[in-house]
């Protein structure tokens, strides 16, 4: 028998698009969801969430921000999957100030994923975001995958 995963097609702030699985607790909940009928494509649709800018096999963790999803579907294989902090379009896009929904998803991240998550915010909220602090993240992210390139070698 072939195990199914809900996975989540997500937009960065750059416009990039991808395509990420939803970590176990998340996996959960989605199949209650879809058992119970509904619309379960679209609960989590527009939502707000946490994704890693590379993948998490180190003791390091690796950058993260904070994309919107765009759709939700059913796979049949692993690939990269999300963090677990996400908040839906209606909460977030309503009159939530971007200071409650960055307490929704800042979780104990260090310092600098934590001012990226709150950039991200800013930008699905105003349209508005730092490219300084963008910027900042992708080099974090170059740095990070050459780190783990060094770890691999030795």
């Amino acid at each position: 028998m072939t195990r199914t995963y809900f996975a989540v097609k997500v937009k960065r702030i750059d416009g990039k698009k991808l395509h990420f699985k939803l970590p176990k607790d998340l996996q959960s909940a989605m199949a209650k969801h879809r058992n119970h009928g509904g619309d379960w494509k679209g609960i989590l649709k527009g939502a707000l969430i946490n994704i890693e800018m590379a993948p998490h096999t180190t003791n390091l963790q690796p950058p993260i921000t904070t994309a919107m999803v765009l759709g939700v579907y059913v796979v049949d294989r692993k690939f990269k999957s999300t963090r677990s902090q996400f908040i839906s379009h209606d909460s977030w896009d309503g009159s939530m100030s971007i200071s409650q929904v960055y307490g929704y998803l800042h979780h104990d991240y260090s310092l600098l994923n934590r001012l990226e998550i709150r950039n991200d915010i800013n930008f699905w909220k105003c349209s508005k975001s730092s490219k300084l602090i963008w910027l900042l993240t992708k080099l974090r992210t170059k740095i990070y995958y050459y780190k783990l390139k060094r770890a691999r070698r030795k």
